[in-house]
């Protein structure tokens, strides 16, 4: 796509936009890539208002990530019902971040069971760790907006209540604590920032509406690997409701039921080759067996709303 080539028969106006086969390989639903890894959609053609008629949703996106102008929704002529554009300056700590925000996915899901279709956008900042989940109604108004210290990989709904309500997920990695985390949210009640300490914490934002926060221990594994930070990549809603994570960087699975307990910690094939290969190295001595899996399962923290403990919690302050 080029400048002047319109999408359907709405033009982006934009110089250097990643190729047509790009937004294909991202139209619609999640899927892995060739190197299966999660890819979420850029591109969504769904009745998001109830009217009978399909809605274009899309980001622009360039080939250097930047020019991003945000979320465009079109009706099915490709006439533009309105736009946004995430991201506004935020202060983290001692620091100030512009509101160059470029969106990541979206995804759509009825949270109210009204019919029609919230969007969840995820953004990052273009260049530092603010990231940001940004929900907008059928219309394009903003209903609900987080800022997480570190980006926003994988986002799911799960009725945690069991009372026909979804709650929100989010999953990604929080770098002041350089390691993978998860979040629950009311759907009706998404707002503020993740926790952090006073260097990280969000001033704009104030305490997060989470109502869990989850921090996932690292592995001797991902400490060598990848020595700056593990995130959780993926995550998968079960038919039994149960939720499974997916690290990025030793693959290894963390397997809660519905109310956010820990039920398991399951190593993949490629993490028992990798921490093999790491041990006849003599870059590590630990042995995988049930005290192994058993330290990493001790090692998942709750923040209850003043501070991080291994019991199972909810936020208090939300």
């Amino acid at each position: 796509m080029k400048k002047g080539v319109s999408f359907g028969i709405f033009d982006t106006k934009l110089d250097n936009l990643i190729p047509e086969q790009e937004y294909r390989g991202r139209f619609q639903v999640r899927r892995p890539d060739e190197r299966d890894q999660l890819l979420l959609p850029l591109v969504v053609i769904r009745d998001i208002n109830q009217d009978g008629k399909v809605e274009v949703l899309f980001t622009p996106k360039t080939n250097d990530d930047y020019n991003n102008p945000g979320l465009y929704c079109l009706n099915w002529k490709g006439k533009s019902l309105w736009h946004c554009r995430p991201g506004r300056e935020l202060q983290f700590g001692a620091h100030v971040y512009s509101p160059e925000y470029r969106i990541f996915c979206l995804e759509l899901c009825d949270i109210n069971n009204d019919g029609c279709l919230e969007v969840f956008v995820i953004t990052g900042h273009m260049i530092q760790s603010p990231s940001q989940l940004v929900v907008l109604d059928c219309l394009g108004k903003v209903s609900g907006e987080f800022a997480n210290w570190g980006r926003l990989f994988d986002i799911s709904f799960l009725d945690h209540e069991g009372d026909g309500k979804k709650e929100v997920l989010i999953a990604g990695v929080n770098d002041e604590y350089r390691a993978g985390f998860l979040a629950l949210f009311d759907s009706s009640n998404i707002k503020g920032s993740s926790p952090q300490t006073e260097s990280a914490a969000c001033k704009d934002c104030g305490a997060g509406s989470e109502r869990y926060y989850l921090i996932f221990p690292r592995t001797d594994v991902d400490e060598i690997l990848a020595p700056d930070k593990e995130s959780i990549e993926s995550m998968q809603v079960l038919r039994n409701g149960q939720v499974q994570l997916c690290t990025a960087i030793s693959n290894i699975f963390f397997i809660l039921d519905s109310q956010m307990r820990l039920l398991d910690v399951q190593g993949s094939d490629s993490f028992w080759l990798r921490h093999r290969e790491l041990k006849a190295a003599g870059k590590i001595s630990s042995e995988l067996n049930d005290a192994y899996y058993e330290k990493l399962k001790k090692g998942v923290l709750y923040w209850d709303g003043t501070q991080w403990t291994s019991t199972p919690s909810t936020n208090r302050n939300r």
